[in-house]
């Protein structure tokens, strides 16, 4: 019985970490709206909401916005793997 139930935790587990967080699917969907040669997107979570800020064609595009102060201490940057 055990088992079972270790099981289904891990399956109920594995299934709650192959789903997207909405700040990943907010990115995903700005990046893929911007079309060819945007890489990553900038987002900020305000009242439980994901606001896509910018989003950014190479990682010094990044940032240099990053570094011009116009971001918010609070923001995430979703970029490719390969690139951090």
């Amino acid at each position: 019985m055990a088992s079972g139930l270790t099981g289904l935790l891990l399956m109920i587990v594995e299934k709650v970490r192959s789903q997207p967080m909405p700040e990943q699917r907010a990115a995903l969907s700005a990046i893929f709206a911007a079309g060819p040669g945007t890489i990553g997107a900038v987002v900020v979570t305000r009242n439980g909401v994901p606001e896509v800020l910018a989003t950014v064609r190479s990682i010094e595009e990044y940032m240099e916005l990053a570094g011009s102060g116009q971001l918010p201490q609070d923001h995430r940057v979703y970029l490719p793997d390969d690139l951090i």
